[in-house]
């Protein structure tokens, strides 16, 4: 199976739903959701998208409605846009407190984007950085930021909504 090339990259929307229940048969190891290839390749090269995962460089707190970004490296651009899907990662004990959120508006996309969406936080995504030591140049830190993905892309492996 192929979609585009490394050249000739697929610019259409494609979505591959795999259609299953906990209940139908596995294939072993894997389950029973899977794109098995057997003496053969598969090779997707959609829309090659330059900064998929970044940080935020503040704190957002719960209720916020809006995340600042850390600077792009290497004098990269942003390339998301208003209605793709970003992911925030959780900063607290559970691996539950991830959000998903539709982008309505970025501003400031040279230095430090500000991503804004409609529905508020319901969680705290921390940033910091804890400095241990006198101030010395070989002091200890901890810098800790909650990790930003853009989840839209123009292939998509998904579960079947009905049975997810």
């Amino acid at each position: 199976m192929e979609a585009g090339t490394a050249e000739y990259r697929y610019t259409s929307k494609l979505t591959i739903t795999m259609w299953s229940t906990k209940y139908d048969p596995n294939v072993p190891i894997f389950g029973n959701k899977v794109i098995g290839v057997n003496y053969g390749e598969l090779e997707l090269h959609g829309i090659e998208r330059k900064i998929t995962w970044t940080d935020i460089s503040a704190t957002a707190d719960i209720g916020a409605t809006s995340i600042t970004l850390s600077a792009m490296q290497n004098g990269a651009v942003l390339d998301w846009a208003v209605g793709e899907e970003i992911v925030i990662a959780p900063t607290g004990y559970s691996g539950r407190d991830a959000e998903q959120r539709t982008i309505a508006s970025i501003t400031n996309t040279d230095t430090n984007p500000v991503i804004t969406f409609t529905k508020p936080l319901l969680h705290k995504h921390y940033s910091g950085k804890q400095i241990f030591g006198a101030g010395t140049a070989n002091e200890d830190f901890i810098e800790m930021r909650a990790e930003v993905g853009l989840l839209t892309r123009n292939i998509v492996f998904r579960g079947d909504p009905e049975h997810s």
